[in-house]
């Protein structure tokens, strides 16, 4: 549902950037399922200098806003790439840490790169592309990325392929998720009392095993448990591992009044630092068992337009007048 890319040093340059549309476009694709990659942060201090030398000033606001609002994250492992190369071997170019999927390049380096020895546009091997801006629409992982952002998830699906295509990224590129799924609480205890599987371990361990680190997890859902009893099943199956235990700097579990799930706004759904997630059975339905039973409807969505930050809000917090509703938070040893 997202895919990260990065931008050549001579994309500012490209003339399909004098074209309002272009400009308008790519940005809108960023928004909805993109994820830009720099080395540090001064160099996004740098592009910014770059857009003004560069870019019609008509069109700076708009950068200025995908710059402010749209995914973006680091990594100082990445390699710089050159694509001007004495040898004009192509394998040089393909070889260099991305540090990411997609590399986004102007119309004329395009057609400089297309004359080396080994070109190709994708490779497969190493899940990468090098794809001009003219032609960004046509970008694999982009493709990918828009379409599991709006496809069902099928019954007999793998965990494993729906973490991999739809949920690592998600999870890995946001500081924040929060995850409103009505009965997911009764379901686990349901689940764990009968001897099945754990939709939270699951997820735990997915979290885990790609060293992701957020800094607050959030999970609502309805009253029907008490919280002595599922926070002894959080304790005693989860929270005891100091590996699981890793994956977020603080944990909160929020029970609401069922009536709460009840009306216009969509009771199973995950927000995300710049994103929704909608879907028809829950997280817990399809984190809990290794391949899924039904299937369920599943998309992806910016939060402009979409918005349920007001829902959202009442949705961490609780009643203190309904006893049956109760808060716990998980931070480093203890709950409070």
């Amino acid at each position: 549902m997202l895919f990260t890319f990065r931008l050549s040093d001579d994309f500012l340059c490209s003339s399909s950037l004098k074209i309002k549309a272009i400009n308008k476009d790519f940005i809108e694709a960023w928004r909805k399922n993109g994820v830009i990659v720099f080395k540090n942060k001064s160099d996004v201090l740098e592009f910014r200098k770059k857009l003004e030398r560069n870019i019609d000033p008509r069109f700076i606001q708009l950068w200025n806003l995908g710059l402010s609002s749209n995914l973006i994250t680091f990594d100082s492992d990445l390699d710089d790439v050159e694509f001007l190369i004495d040898d004009e071997d192509f394998n040089k170019i393909i070889c260099k840490n991305f540090g990411c999927s997609t590399f986004y390049i102007d119309q004329a380096t395009e057609d400089l790169i297309s004359t080396y020895t080994n070109y190709k546009q994708y490779c497969s091997t190493g899940l990468k592309e090098i794809i001009s801006l003219d032609s960004y629409s046509d970008s694999v992982f982009l493709n990918r990325a828009q379409t599991f952002s709006n496809k069902q998830i099928d019954s007999g699906d793998i965990l494993d392929d729906i973490w991999n295509q739809r949920f690592e990224y998600f999870f890995k590129f946001n500081s924040t998720i929060t995850v409103v799924d009505r009965y997911l609480f009764t379901n686990e205890l349901e689940s764990h009392n009968k001897g099945g599987n754990s939709a939270l371990l699951n997820l735990f361990r997915k979290l885990a095993s790609k060293n992701i680190r957020l800094k607050k997890l959030e999970f609502v859902s309805n009253d029907f448990v008490d919280d002595i009893s599922f926070c002894n099943f959080f304790e005693q199956y989860i929270w005891c591992s100091s590996i699981l235990k890793g994956v977020s700097d603080e944990v909160k579990f929020v029970a609401k009044a069922d009536s709460f799930f009840v009306g216009d706004f969509h009771d199973r759904l995950v927000r995300s630092d710049k994103h929704y997630i909608e879907i028809g059975l829950g997280l817990g339905d399809i984190f809990r068992e290794p391949k899924m039973k039904r299937f369920t409807t599943l998309t992806m969505k910016p939060k402009k337009p979409v918005d349920y930050e007001n829902y959202i809000n009442q949705a961490t917090s609780i009643n203190i007048s309904n006893s049956q509703e109760w808060i716990k938070k998980y931070s480093k040893e203890n709950p409070l």
